[in-house]
């Protein structure tokens, strides 16, 4: 497992919030599919229409990709 620094924006109600989440996955494509359900989850539970979250990076954090 690896750690992977995730990087997203948050649009509620016209504001616009940058944040970052770190967690452990065996590849990108694990990684993402976790970062996209945990922000769902995390940044609206509740959504309202406009409500929005983009995933834009996705970084490994060790220096062994391997």
């Amino acid at each position: 497992m690896k750690h992977w620094k995730i990087s997203y924006s948050v649009k509620r109600m016209d504001e616009i919030k940058e944040k970052e989440l770190i967690l452990e996955a065996a590849n990108i494509d694990d990684a993402l599919a976790k970062a996209h359900k945990a922000v769902a989850t995390m940044e609206l539970p509740d959504s309202k229409a406009g409500d929005m979250f983009v995933i834009w990076d996705v970084g490994i954090m060790e220096d062994d990709v391997f």
